[in-house]
């Protein structure tokens, strides 16, 4: 049980690093360039997604030699993602736009209804991929 809690603390400091990457990318192309909720969480995602994969399997979790090379983990790891990012970017502009729609006259709600909708969405998505990240390096 310590081993678990210790990987999950290290998996939420690497994946923190990658949210900021997200974050920082989903904020300036919603922001700055205007891009929907949906386009600017699956551009955002690619570069975080493949630091915490990298970190993960070689620093945080056990992987498991001669089963399936860490490349084809890779790309099964993006597949998820992709599958998740389509899920996620789906709620996100619908929580964005009931966001919109209760802030009434409330501008800077308004406003930052894209971001706050990401924000709700980070913690559900940060446990499932640790999941998932100790499943594909530990079990497969």
């Amino acid at each position: 049980m310590k081993k678990l809690f210790i990987q999950f603390i290290r998996f939420i400091g690497i994946s923190g690093i990658g949210w900021c990457i997200d974050f920082s990318l989903y904020v300036v192309l919603t922001a700055v360039f205007r891009w929907q909720v949906f386009i600017s969480n699956c551009m955002s995602a690619v570069p975080a997604v493949t630091l915490v994969f990298i970190v993960s399997t070689s620093k945080i979790f056990k992987r498991k030699p001669g089963r399936i090379p860490v490349y084809a983990k890779y790309i099964i790891y993006l597949l998820y993602q992709l599958l998740l990012l389509l899920v996620v970017s789906s709620l996100g502009q619908w929580l964005a736009d009931v966001i919109m729609l209760r802030a009434g006259s409330v501008e800077s709600i308004a406003r930052l209804s894209k971001v706050i909708a990401k924000v709700m969405i980070t913690p559900v998505t940060m446990v499932m991929n640790f999941w998932v990240m100790k499943l594909l390096s530990e079990n497969i």
